[in-house]
């Protein structure tokens, strides 16, 4: 999404939508690119200084902006949309002249300058390629990286715990069915980027291994800064489908999940990032979205008479078990073995 107004001037930005909590659907709006626009007359006459300052890398604050030379005005309004925004590049243009800033650590980094239409061999021109790459650097520096990555990578390297001493390879065989960056406005922009500049390959790094049934399994990993888990096959895959529970698993999912993907995402249940096929066993990968739920309460009995944590954690369990029901799906197991708590909501798992 492209946004022009006063507090930001032009920024790029991309919304996602988060599992609702009493009925409430919460859009986080993440700036991943801001712009500032001058006059090509200010720019040229300023170059110099710009340059000076760049080389420096730092700005000196003032409570009276007009008391500093129209360079830092410029440059210091920049920083403050940085800043402010959390954006992590920012861009500096006139009708030719372009800069481009990036804020790290309050240290100013400026590249540039570039130039739409060079007039001699020393200046370097500014392509549609080099815009292109500024919007996929800065959006790939933002905080929705990873969640990209899960959504998108065509090929999954799960690395197990040094203990296991192994790297095994998964492809993609089924896209993500939910998650808030799936059902985000520019999601269908954000797959063109993805897979055009983004590698084709994300690595999880397995934590421990979390229990699961007699023929599934679950380990908890991250990819990134991103906590995730893995579900596959207690045992291996042999030849046919007999062993595939896993990958039956995601075709129930598929559905079962309502195909409005806006709707599946506001449902309590983990983020479904993809079905990945390996040579010896298939993985769904989702979201980790906290611990078992029976750890939290005493008795799977039914017994809404406990006060405090323990009835409340009841409450909001059938509260998520209703949900799923008003979207046509109904559990086959309610247990609380089979829902998930993370301090805020209850969500639902293992329910196909």
């Amino acid at each position: 999404m492209v946004s022009n107004d006063h507090e930001y001037g032009i920024s790029f930005s991309v919304q996602t939508f988060d599992t609702p909590r009493d009925g409430i659907i919460n859009v986080t709006e993440y700036r991943f690119l801001v712009v500032e626009v001058e006059t090509e007359r200010i720019l040229v006459a300023e170059l110099d200084n710009i340059l000076a300052i760049a080389t420096q890398g730092r700005l000196v604050p003032s409570n009276d902006m007009t008391e500093l030379p129209m360079v830092n005005r410029i440059l210091l309004r920049l920083w403050d949309r940085l800043h402010d925004t959390q954006a992590p590049v920012g861009i500096l243009t006139g009708d030719n002249i372009v800069f481009m800033m990036q804020r790290q650590d309050d240290i100013l980094h400026l590249d540039g300058p570039y130039y739409r239409c060079p007039t001699n061999p020393d200046q370097k021109e500014f392509t549609p390629m080099d815009a292109l790459n500024l919007i996929v650097r800065s959006f790939v520096t933002s905080q929705i990286f990873n969640q990209v990555q899960l959504a998108t990578c065509q090929n999954l390297r799960v690395q197990y715990p040094p203990d296991h001493g192994r790297v095994v390879d998964y492809r993609r065989a089924a896209s993500a069915l939910t998650g808030s960056l799936v059902a985000s406005r520019g999601w269908s922009v954000v797959q063109t980027i993805a897979h055009k500049f983004m590698p084709n390959t994300a690595e999880v790094k397995l934590i421990a291994p979390i229990g699961g049934g007699h023929v599934t399994m679950a380990w908890r990993g991250h990819l990134g800064e991103a906590p995730v888990i893995l579900k596959m096959n207690r045992f291996l895959v042999k030849d046919g489908h007999e062993n595939r529970v896993t990958a039956q698993e995601w075709e129930r999912l598929e559905c079962a999940l309502p195909r409005d993907v806006r709707m599946a995402t506001a449902l309590p249940i983990p983020a479904y990032h993809g079905l990945f096929i390996g040579a010896d066993n298939d993985i769904i990968l989702m979201s980790d979205c906290g611990d078992p739920l029976e750890d939290g309460i005493d008795s799977d009995d039914g017994d809404d008479s406990d006060d405090g944590d323990d009835s409340t954690l009841r409450a909001a369990h059938k509260r998520a078990l209703s949900a799923l029901r008003s979207a046509g799906i109904e559990p086959e197991d309610i247990a609380s073995r089979n829902a998930v708590y993370d301090g805020h909501v209850v969500r639902v798992i293992d329910f196909v």
